[in-house]
């Protein structure tokens, strides 16, 4: 674990801490841990990605803040009440309010896959936003059998404004399937 994670973990800890000296209910608990506890942490996972051993102290920490009502740092045992499995997820539909972060991660990257797929499958024109720009070039510099609909100088051209392009140039050819997959998923 880096210094970087543990910083982070820290910190949700500390937060942690605090949240165990307010007399919350368990569903209290659960959407304080969620909202307070771990939105900043859940913001660099989704960029960076979390490591395994962050995730598993971080499962842990959160069982024990829910579920019995204790800080990261306390030492006194308390029998668990209610199986891990169940504290996320809204209380209207059964869970304690946890939210399921880890499958709040993988669908955060599911949601900027689909963004990249239609922004590439609509083209690479002179309005489209610098981050598609780039991932096309990134795209086409590592699968270049796959996508080489187009020369690769061609994306960071319009990036820098050098060589506008004048219609929106294809990316690759996909079958009607699966841009309709990609269409309804988002």
């Amino acid at each position: 674990m880096t210094t970087q994670w543990l910083d982070k973990l820290d910190h949700v800890q500390q937060c942690y801490s605090r949240l165990a000296k307010l007399p919350l209910s368990i569903f209290g608990r659960g959407l304080s841990s969620s909202a307070y506890g771990i939105s900043k942490l859940l913001y660099h996972a989704e960029f960076e990605g979390i490591p395994l051993d962050v995730v598993e102290q971080l499962s842990c920490l959160t069982t024990k803040l829910v579920d019995r009502g204790l800080a990261p740092e306390s030492t006194a045992l308390k029998l668990p009440g209610v199986p891990s499995a169940l504290l996320p997820g809204s209380p209207k539909l059964g869970g304690f309010g946890c939210i399921p972060w880890q499958h709040h991660i993988t669908s955060r990257h599911a949601v900027w896959g689909v963004r990249l797929f239609r922004g590439l499958a609509r083209g690479i024109h002179d309005r489209s936003p610098p981050w598609l720009i780039v991932a096309h070039e990134l795209l086409l510099t590592l699968m270049p059998p796959y996508m080489a609909s187009q020369p690769p100088a061609l994306g960071l051209s319009m990036l820098v404004g050098t060589q506008p392009a004048s219609k929106p140039q294809p990316v690759a050819k996909a079958s009607p399937m699966v841009l309709s997959a990609a269409w309804r998923l988002e």
